[in-house]
């Protein structure tokens, strides 16, 4: 259940369509743009702009199904943390790994997009290094949210 509550401000509070972020949990960023698990939000001297950009609020046909990767898998995987918790010892492990692998496709995806296939999400390829040091800490924590439910699905035992 832990990992649930830690992916729910992801889907949850990331971006509010009535105002900005107070919780700023972005995955990467462009140098233009801040990529979430929502959506995308313009980042620099853009920032002070109140402007966000859900995944399904354009007409672009890449980022409508990029979106629903990373935003419909991860709501998915939210939701087998929070049911695989109370369920007997078999399922209740096949829940958790099911969430894992919802996961691992977010972090893959953005992995691939951003180091080999072009503009899917990003508007450009960048070299390892320059990746790397463009994940921000949302990132980080969500990268550990997948392996706890990694850990969880492995580990699990019935109450």
């Amino acid at each position: 259940m832990v990992t649930g509550f830690v992916l729910a401000p992801f889907l949850l509070l990331m971006f509010m369509p009535w105002g900005r972020s107070t919780l700023p949990l972005y995955l990467f960023d462009t140098g233009t743009q801040y990529v979430g698990i929502w959506g995308m939000s313009p980042a620099g001297a853009m920032y002070w702009l109140n402007i966000n950009f859900w995944w399904f609020s354009t007409t672009n046909l890449n980022r409508i199904l990029c979106g629903a990767v990373f935003w419909f898998f991860t709501l998915f995987a939210m939701f087998l943390c929070f049911i695989g918790a109370n369920q007997p010892e078999e399922r209740g492990k096949k829940m958790y790994i099911a969430a894992f692998f919802l996961l691992m496709v977010v972090i893959v995806l953005l992995f691939v997009d951003g180091l080999s296939l072009g503009p899917i999400i990003l508007d450009e390829d960048y070299l390892f290094m320059d990746f790397v040091a463009r994940l921000q800490p949302g990132f980080y924590i969500f990268a550990a949210a997948t392996v706890l439910v990694l850990v969880a699905g492995i580990t699990y035992k019935e109450a």
